[in-house]
């Protein structure tokens, strides 16, 4: 079984992330990938999974705009790599990290089911199966085309001072501020 290091990104990982979004065409718009890329580059909360090489397989992007509060704006794992737990690795590696900082609520947007777009049905249960749940629709969400619903889906993070943490293993030195 391949090994696979969780660390904050840095400016060097965004050709690699801005890579990642190019090869999934089918869940992002073409403007993303430039997108993540300068958010990589400016310093922007972000983790990465990378394989025994050192190579980026995976990303995780987040903004705080609230105390309390974050949202996952792109998260994304190469294409040859999904499906072997990277994506959950890497996202409860985040959701810890989030959690020990006070974060109490995360959110993600993808698109709704009601779409009809058969890419997303896995990205759907891939954030439910974290314990994510969808409390609205939008559409159209500002920002987004329209015909293009978005489905908001959030979870709640326990405060690890409390006794109860997220699994996801040790983090130390990811924390990143924003």
């Amino acid at each position: 079984m391949a090994r696979y290091a969780i660390r904050a990104a840095d400016a060097g990982d965004a050709h690699a992330c801005e890579s990642i979004v190019e090869a999934s065409g089918e869940h992002f718009a073409a403007s993303v990938g430039p997108e993540v890329a300068d958010a990589v580059r400016g310093g922007r909360d972000g983790w990465v999974a990378t394989d025994g090489a050192g190579g980026v397989v995976g990303f995780v992007l987040v903004e705080r705009r609230f105390p309390g509060a974050a949202e996952i704006v792109h998260a994304a794992v190469a294409r040859d790599r999904r499906s072997a737990g990277i994506g959950t690795r890497l996202v409860t590696a985040v959701l810890t990290v989030l959690a020990r900082d006070g974060v109490r609520a995360v959110l993600v947007k993808t698109l709704d089911e009601t779409a009809g777009y058969p890419w997303f049905d896995r990205t759907r249960a891939f954030w439910r199966r974290l314990g994510f749940v969808q409390v609205d629709l939008i559409d159209p969400l500002p920002g987004w085309q329209p015909g293009n619903p978005a489905a908001l889906l959030v979870r709640g993070l326990t405060d690890p001072s409390a006794g109860a943490e997220l699994p996801g293993g040790n983090m130390s030195g990811a924390r990143r501020t924003g």
